[in-house]
């Protein structure tokens, strides 16, 4: 099914379920479709012009997972929110299909592979943040200006967990973050101002205070 909707033009987007996704996540396994070149194509890193290769392959995220390669990528639609996280060395995968639009899906996958793979994935660190090891969160909450792009972005805190992009940031270390698929934010104070670094593999997209600075 097609939607056309937007005040600024045509978007696009594509209903699925889970008959269609599972032979769709096997196929990066058994390689039945697409020449055999397929699965290859779509895991691969993006390169921008400049040279950059960013994390972004043919329509899917390429990251990591507590040290375990990662390929995904959500989506959502009027009261839907969707996700689809793989393994592929360990050839697991977590399809999260939310009949809510305010899901957490990226985190629900996330919980689900903590409990399958639990002996292959490194420490969390957000245990010892919840041992009180960490700054709480609520000192990196706020309103931050990309004067650049002149976007507004925020982060909340919940339950002593930082949320943005309607998720749960995974922590990495006391002033480290990481962003919905795997890229590291670092919030630093400077003069009494909270700034935010997130790192998308050398390319900027934003920098600033009270404020967010992609790099």
């Amino acid at each position: 099914m097609t939607h056309r909707f937007g005040r600024f033009g045509v978007v696009f987007s594509r209903m699925s379920n889970v008959d269609d996704l599972l032979p769709w996540d096997r196929n990066f396994y058994s390689d039945k479709v697409g020449g055999g070149t397929l699965p290859k194509a779509l895991e691969a890193f993006g390169l921008l012009n400049n040279g950059h290769q960013i994390n972004y392959g043919l329509g899917l995220w390429l990251g990591e997972y507590r040290g375990l390669r990662t390929v995904e990528h959500s989506g959502g639609t009027f009261g839907y929110r969707t996700e689809l996280l793989r393994f592929p060395e360990q050839r697991f995968s977590v399809i999260a299909l939310c009949n809510i639009s305010n899901a957490d899906v990226e985190g629900l996958a996330r919980k689900i592979s903590d409990l399958y793979l639990e002996k292959q994935l490194k420490s969390d660190a957000s245990a010892s943040a919840s041992h009180g090891a960490f700054p709480n969160p609520v000192t990196f909450a706020g309103t931050f200006l990309d004067s650049r792009t002149h976007m507004i972005y925020t982060f909340t805190n919940k339950n002593d967990d930082l949320m943005a992009w309607g998720a749960t940031l995974r922590r990495l270390g006391p002033y480290e973050f990481s962003d919905l698929v795997g890229n590291p934010i670092v919030f630093k104070s400077v003069n009494g101002t909270m700034t935010a670094t997130l790192t998308l593999q050398g390319q900027t997209f934003f920098r600033e205070t009270g404020y967010l600075i992609f790099i």
